[in-house]
């Protein structure tokens, strides 16, 4: 790009569209820390395997199997939903996993937020199999 304002101002759509370019990449919208984290957590040959599509396929409790920490697995959903993606759905394992779902719904309905479908799929959980 030319550093000449004046080339700018005569052409201001190409710089635009560089900059958005710049900004819809994948790449470029995830924090660096956290790129890092999940290019050697997912044992990745180079950062350019890192893409929205590729976490899309793991769950958060492959995840969290793998050592990643909710707050790693949270801000990987963030940036995935970001991108019009999510992690694929599963339910929460027992333990851990279950805890932290109803402690994430607490803190939500503690907000005034409406969670009553995040509770009855907690509930259904709960549930034994017949």
């Amino acid at each position: 790009m030319a550093p000449d304002v004046a080339e700018i101002r005569a052409n201001p759509v190409a710089y635009r569209d560089a900059a958005q370019g710049i900004i819809d990449d994948p790449k470029q919208s995830m924090n660096k820390d956290l790129r890092g984290r999940l290019v050697r957590g997912l044992k990745l040959r180079n950062p350019d395997e890192l893409t929205p599509h590729y976490v899309s396929n793991l769950t958060a409790s492959s995840m969290l199997t793998a050592g990643f920490t909710w707050t790693t697995v949270a801000d990987t959903q963030a940036w995935l939903v970001a991108h019009g993606l999510r992690f694929k759905p599963q339910a929460p394992k027992e333990g851990g996993e279950a805890q932290a779902a109803l402690r994430a719904v607490l803190l939500l309905d503690a907000f005034g937020l409406d969670v009553k479908a995040a509770q009855d799929a907690l509930c259904e959980l709960d549930q034994p199999e017949m």
